[in-house]
């Protein structure tokens, strides 16, 4: 369904993916070898909300959005009901290839810990 979603729309500028249903199945979550026109030409911001620990929504979705879209400006993550037990998740989605020269991300996730790793890298990025 999003292949297609995204494929029909050429000219989007910013999509909100909300998948907190529990009647989605987001390991069904497919996405296209082919990328669609939008992300070549004018996809700007994606939001994915999402209340399910699957790696699809995790790390496959952040990372095709990232790795396709040319223009990307903002990625937005909100995950409730996934809680990490590590910053490497953090650590991944920071080291994502973007294929956007401009570039933010925010994430919005319950943690199990105290993620000083990311606080420490806000702190540099601030000096």
């Amino acid at each position: 369904m999003l292949p297609t979603l995204l494929e029909s729309c050429p000219i989007l500028k910013s999509i909100v993916l909300d998948l907190t249903r529990p009647t989605i199945a987001t390991e069904q979550i497919t996405v296209s070898s082919a990328v669609p026109q939008c992300l070549l030409s004018s996809l700007e911001f994606v939001e994915i909300k999402c209340c399910c620990k699957g790696e699809v929504v995790a790390m496959k979705l952040p990372n095709y959005f990232a790795e396709n879209s040319v223009f990307l400006k903002k990625l937005v993550l909100r995950w409730s009901g996934y809680v990490l037990e590590e910053d490497s998740v953090l650590r991944e989605l920071l080291a994502l290839s973007w294929r956007s020269s401009r570039r933010e991300i925010e994430v919005f996730v319950p943690l199990k810990r105290t993620c000083t790793w990311v606080r420490n890298q806000a702190e540099l990025n601030d000096k």
